[in-house]
């Protein structure tokens, strides 16, 4: 598989649209993979967007296996040149996003608690247009430049 570069987009394609994917109800399904490759656990997540007030707002919930449902809103502003900005309960700082005519990219540093340890790891998020109806989201979780693991992840609008 090739991996896309979304900064070199041609600025003359249409650019993929975040909040216009995940608007209404959508589905994701997949794994996160520790640095080494092992799959730690499988991930449900289903989410609902919705533009409120001129804000994007999307609700997210993730199931890992038999642990309870972890949630988040996040709350999205779009700007010119595609790109947009983002704020969760979990962000440190405000997000940084990008689309491009492939899909979008994403730079965050978010707060996780694993075993009763509470930390900040940095996310880089890509989501890639396979079809008007479906995107794969690789999203990779560092602390102190190193690779902790990625979440692999198909999502599917529901029509």
């Amino acid at each position: 598989m090739n991996v896309v570069d979304l900064g070199s987009a041609r600025v003359s394609q249409p650019h993929f649209g975040y909040s216009s994917f995940f608007e209404g109800h959508v589905q994701a399904w997949g794994v996160f993979m520790d640095r080494f490759g092992t799959v730690r656990a499988n991930v449900l997540v289903r989410m609902h967007g919705a533009w409120r007030d001129g804000t994007f707002v999307l609700e997210e919930e993730f199931i890992f296996g038999d642990a309870a449902p972890d949630r988040r809103t996040w709350l999205l502003k779009d700007h010119q040149s595609g790109r947009f900005s983002a704020t969760c309960d979990q962000c440190v700082g405000l997000i940084e996003g990008q689309n491009a005519a492939e899909g979008a990219r994403l730079s965050y540093r978010f707060k996780i608690s694993f075993r009763g340890i509470s930390f900040t790891v940095v996310f880089d998020d890509q989501v890639y247009k396979l079809d008007e109806r479906r995107v794969f989201n690789r999203a990779t979780m560092k602390k102190f430049g190193i690779t902790i693991g990625h979440f692999l992840l198909v999502a599917e609008r529901k029509l």
